[in-house]
This record gives structure tokens, sequence and C-alpha cells, in this order.
């Protein structure tokens, strides 16, 4: 068992989930109404040109700059999941970053959401005999109405 596996044992009472580089996952939603989105984790490497459809996470002391983190989505997860955000922090062993995305969350319910999760990057050591992946820990959510006029789902049911 790596380094940080022994970390991540402490970890799951916290609800956090792994997934591998170069794997396909589901990440953690904080409402039992929302789809949960679907990614594939990218080979850790630097693309010298944008890749089409990968998502990237940007370093947060130049935000101009890909790191080596980068994702894509499903058709599925598409659908109710616009908007990814990226930014973080990579060196040679471990990162971490900030991943955020809007939920349609239309017709079902009139709140807009922007879900945020705090995920942790390992690639040290041995890929074979080491976790090499992403750690997502559970997410935090905002709800926002843009329109005050419009009153809640349940006043409208009444």
């Amino acid at each position: 068992m790596g380094m940080y596996e022994n970390d991540f044992e402490s970890l799951k009472t916290s609800g956090a989930k792994k997934i591998r580089f170069e794997e396909t996952g589901t990440l953690l939603v904080p409402c039992d109404w929302m789809e949960p989105p679907d990614l594939k984790i990218g080979r850790l490497n630097h693309h010298k040109s944008k890749q089409k459809e990968c998502i990237y996470m940007y370093d947060q002391k130049k935000p101009t700059k890909r790191t080596a983190y980068h994702f894509k989505t499903s058709a599925k997860t598409d659908k109710r999941w616009k908007n990814w955000h990226s930014i973080g922090w990579q060196d040679l062993e471990v990162g971490y970053m900030w991943l955020s995305a809007s939920y349609d969350s239309s017709p079902e319910y009139w709140h807009p959401t922007r879900v945020t999760w705090f995920i942790d990057c390992y690639h040290d050591g041995d890929p074979y005999n080491e976790f090499w992946g992403w750690v997502i820990y559970p997410p935090s959510v905002t709800y926002y109405d843009n329109n005050p006029d419009r009153g809640t789902r349940l006043e409208e049911e009444d």
C-alpha cells in the first residue's frame, strides 16, 4: 500500500471517491434529485494543443496555462451539466483542483445550481502498485435564483 493509500483509508468515512487516470467514474452529487455526472479522466499528459471535447484544469497562479489534468464528459452528462470550470495546482507528484459545473434542474426545479468538488490528484511512485488518479470529496452546492418574483415550486403547487 502506497503512502497516499493510507491517507485515503481515513477519507472513506467522509464519502470521498477515487477514479484512476484513464478510467470513467461517476462524481458524487449533493442532492438525490440530481443526475450524477460521468467523467472519463484523461491520461496524465500535457497536450500541446487543446484537444476537442477535453475539459482542462488551469493553473491557479497562471489562469491561461493548462495543466496535465483533463477529462471528458458523456453525452448523458452534457444534457444536465454545463459550464465546467477547473482551477488548481499541479507538481511532479501530486496536485489539487476545484472543479465546478452548473446543473440544469429544469423543469423539475426552478433554481439553477452550481456544484463544486474538491479533488486531490495523485501520481507519485509506481502507477502499477500505487494509486494514480483523482480522489474526489463530497461536493458543495450553491443555489441561486435570478428572478425573485418567480416563487418556489412548493408555492406553485398549492
